[in-house]
């Protein structure tokens, strides 16, 4: 297998919102900004708490792909519709984080 997905969601993620098609945008983002091998698998992490959803995958950045941030403002722009509370973006040498809030909880 070349990709893991550890899911840790607490139960109250069923009252969980989030604008349309957030998740998909993190998942391809993943994909298309990462090696992806058999010996250099993707591992994401998705975990969240009573007012988070946290998205971490391993950062194995592909070479020959230069980051635009679309995907980024895309999910901002989600999120801006309908609350001031944007979502979080980290790097660091190993891993991407992003942070989103419920917008239950906004």
């Amino acid at each position: 297998r070349k990709t893991f997905v550890s899911n840790q969601v607490t139960e109250n993620l069923k009252e969980f919102k989030i604008p349309v098609g957030t998740l998909f945008v993190m998942a391809e983002n993943a994909i298309a900004h990462n090696i992806i091998f058999q010996k250099h698998p993707l591992h994401a992490l998705i975990k969240s708490d009573e007012n988070f959803l946290y998205v971490i995958n391993n950062y194995q950045p592909k070479k020959d792909v230069i980051s635009m941030g679309v995907g980024q403002q895309s999910i901002i722009k989600g999120y801006a519709l309908f609350t001031d509370r944007l979502p979080e973006f980290k790097m660091s040498k190993k891993h991407y984080y992003v942070k989103i809030t419920s917008l239950k909880q906004a």
